[in-house]
């Protein structure tokens, strides 16, 4: 029935603890991570700035306190989610009862219960709602702000990568250049020397 359906509904407020259970896995990837950075030498990720600056990004000089800032946002965004979900299930603890109340008004079909008392339960159930609804968006925000983050940080990264591997290219033409110039300067040499060797001969 409508009481048991709602109900069944209503316990998925009571389960997020099961999808929260990934973050300390996540946080223990990302401790890793800067864990690593630490033992390599720290580098910056500016090489291609994009006009205006980051968005997110705070330290473009260095990618070690970027993942920094990552670790601190991703922490933030968990505990207003665990927060948060304490507030919502608080919030709607009482739900099931208003719906039980809601749905003996409507079944007595008493026009005082429906007129005078209804509207109080309904009023109730939508006021829990309004209040989850504006906990989960701030939720919500606080992820999209760590995911843009994370997506403006592997953009960046791949940029200084891409200019890394030109300046690779340039450097590794350069000394392809500088073999040429050296061989011909030797085989100038050379022919001086057998030049000077001739010309000796022929005034000896």
């Amino acid at each position: 029935n409508l009481y048991d359906e709602i109900r069944t509904l209503m316990k998925t407020y009571y389960n997020w603890g099961e999808l929260l259970a990934p973050a300390p896995i996540a946080i223990s990837v990302l401790g890793q991570l800067i864990l690593m950075s630490t033992q390599r030498m720290d580098f910056p990720i500016d090489a291609n700035l994009p006009t205006g600056g980051f968005k997110f990004i705070k330290y473009p000089k260095s990618f070690r306190t970027t993942l920094l800032q990552i670790s601190h946002s991703g922490y933030l965004a968990f505990l207003k989610a665990h927060t948060n979900m304490d507030k919502i299930r608080m919030y709607n603890s009482n739900v099931p009862s208003h719906i039980k109340d809601a749905t003996r008004y409507l079944l007595s079909k008493q026009e005082l219960y429906i007129v005078n008392l209804l509207p109080i339960s309904l009023g109730r159930i939508k006021e829990a709602a309004d209040q989850s609804k504006e906990l989960s968006q701030e939720v919500v925000a606080e992820f999209t702000t760590v995911m843009n983050l994370i997506e403006e940080t592997i953009n960046a990264v791949a940029d200084t990568k891409d200019k890394k591997k030109i300046k690779l290219k340039r450097v590794e033409t350069d000394l392809k250049m500088t073999e040429i110039v050296k061989q011909y300067s030797d085989d100038e040499a050379d022919l001086l020397k057998q030049k000077e060797k001739q010309l000796a001969k022929m005034l000896g």
